[in-house]
Order: structure tokens, then sequence, then C-alpha cells
């Protein structure tokens, strides 16, 4: 585990989206310029980080949030408290990394999906090069949200968990057409064998699936 999860306060002068920097985030640690070393020498014990958090408006705007505000949202309540959170294999961070972020924001993560969508609370990070992932195309068939990284790592700093913002259902693609997809790759290991007969009972079934999704 990164140092990030498991310190009081970080000391920089400058922000970064690094992996520290969210961990720190997600558990509302303090982030403090050097003045608060320097204050902390001078009266002689660890001085108060109220007065030292790091202000970098760049980077604030840039990534649309407020760190003082998300540091108190954050000390409040746990952002993922509740979640259960798959991660692909070619996520960006790492799944390792990943699992780092969403378990200090008190969230779960899990090797493996449950059988069906529970309680809304079941969620599936991904990326384009899992495209073909089989358990990405379960979560679709099942109706778990398939979202980009951007959810958990945007999420963190903005201290807001929008799904439909970075689902990886877009315009072209929505979520019937994965549905789709997913049983029509089951069907065809099913009937490719099973002749005009076969691929009739295919249409069939895909059609009934359009109309349920």
């Amino acid at each position: 585990m990164c140092s990030g999860a498991m310190c009081d306060i970080l000391v920089t002068n400058e922000l970064k989206r690094s992996i520290t920097v969210l961990l720190c985030v997600a558990r509302g640690t303090p982030i403090v310029s050097s003045d608060w070393i320097e204050e902390s020498f001078h009266v002689g014990q660890f001085a108060e980080t109220t007065e030292f958090l790091i202000k970098d408006v760049s980077f604030e705007e840039k990534y649309d949030f407020c760190l003082v505000d998300t540091l108190k949202a954050a000390k409040a309540k746990k952002l993922l408290e509740g979640f259960h959170i798959y991660t692909t294999r070619n996520v960006v961070p790492s799944a390792r990394k990943m699992k780092g972020i969403i378990e200090c924001a008190s969230g779960n993560h899990i090797s493996s999906l449950p059988k069906k969508r529970s309680g809304g609370d079941v969620i599936v990070v991904s990326s384009d090069k899992d495209l073909s992932d089989v358990v990405r195309r379960k979560a679709f068939g099942s109706g778990i949200p398939v979202v980009t990284s951007e959810f958990v790592l945007s999420g963190i700093l903005k201290y807001d968990l929008n799904v439909e913002e970075h689902s990886m259902c877009n315009a072209t693609e929505p979520r019937w057409y994965h549905c789709r997809k997913y049983f029509y790759l089951v069907a065809v290991t099913k009937y490719n064998t099973c002749g005009r007969r076969g691929r009739l009972r295919l249409r069939q079934r895909l059609d009934w699936i359009d109309t349920l999704c």
C-alpha cells in the first residue's frame, strides 16, 4: 500500500493528481504547504493544519473542485462507502492502485462480479482496451454500470459520483446494445452448429432481448 494511505498529513507545495494525493483526499487527510513545517518548528509542536491547507488555483480549476470542501466532505463520510467495485485488467491506474484508492474511500474492491445486480451498489471500472472482457460483457448483460476510471478519480476530487457522465455506454453504444452483444456471443456459441433452425432461434431470442432492454 502506498504511504499516502497511511500518513496523517501530506506536505507538498504543488498539487498533482498523483496516487498519493488521491489516497489522501479519499481519506480526508490534510494536504498542507511546507509553511506548516516552518510554523510547527517555530511553535515547538505540530501546528493546526487548517491555516496551511495548500491552495493551488490552477489545479483546482483544471479538475473543477475545491480541495478544502472535498477534505471536509471526506472527513464527514467516505465517498465509496457501500459500493462494491470491480476493475478490469487494463484499467488505468492499474487495478492494484485503484484498489488502494477505492479502499481509502471505504469502498469494497471485489475480485469477481455477483451473478446479478443487487441494490445498485455494484460498479465495474473498465477501459477501452477491455471492450471484449468477459466480465465487462456480463456486467452489461446484468445491468451493472460499467464506467471509466474517471468515475473514481474525478469523483474523489469533486466528491461526487456521476455514473451517467462516466458511463461506457455512450451515445453510439447504449446499454441495450451491449446487452444484445453479450447474449449474441453466448447464443452464437450455443447455436452456430445448429444450422438454419438454430440461426432462426437465435434471431428470435435477440429480437426478444431488444424488447426488454
